[in-house]
């Protein structure tokens, strides 16, 4: 997590890890994709990516929680305690 803040990245992940990790961090970034799906070949997420991170940008800037599937996502900012 430290180096995603570090180095302006944010994170891709089938791991609910991160998503338990995101508050206890307490700092302003890094961002989280999560994509919740049956087929996690990169040539199976790659459009459904692409579209998340166009629709999520601004968020995505600061610190967000995003969680998607196929069909739909959500977008959550965690506060920073």
């Amino acid at each position: 997590m430290e180096w995603t803040n570090n180095h302006d990245f944010a994170v891709f992940t089938h791991s609910l890890d991160f998503c338990t990790l995101l508050p206890a961090t307490q700092t302003e970034r890094p961002s989280i994709i999560q994509i919740r799906a049956r087929d996690f070949l990169p040539e199976s997420l790659v459009d459904r990516l692409v579209q998340l991170l166009t629709q999520f940008e601004p968020m995505l800037e600061t610190r967000a929680l995003i969680t998607g599937n196929e069909i739909r996502a959500n977008v959550h900012i965690p506060p920073i305690n």
